[in-house]
């Protein structure tokens, strides 16, 4: 398996192939060890606090968040870096 970057979509499911050699570069994995799944949850819920305020923009923002999150269930996802 090759992680090319650290975005959870790409390697939180290094676990279903935990029997697997998994490869990323040195840059990427320092990333994965930091990028954990209750990240994309705090995003989802900061995503909700700016989609009530109305200025700057701050609702469009926060309805990016929320939409960004809303197809993944990260609660339980286990965080496996390569």
């Amino acid at each position: 398996v090759v992680n090319t970057h650290a975005d959870g979509d790409h390697f939180w499911g290094n676990l279903l192939v935990s029997q697997a050699d998994i490869i990323t570069s040195e840059a990427s994995y320092r990333e994965m060890l930091v990028t954990q799944p209750r990240t994309m949850l705090l995003l989802g819920n900061v995503g909700r606090a700016l989609s009530l305020l109305r200025l700057f923009g701050a609702a469009k923002v926060g309805h990016w968040f929320q939409q960004m999150v809303r197809p993944y269930d990260f609660a339980g996802v286990v965080h496996f870096p390569a």
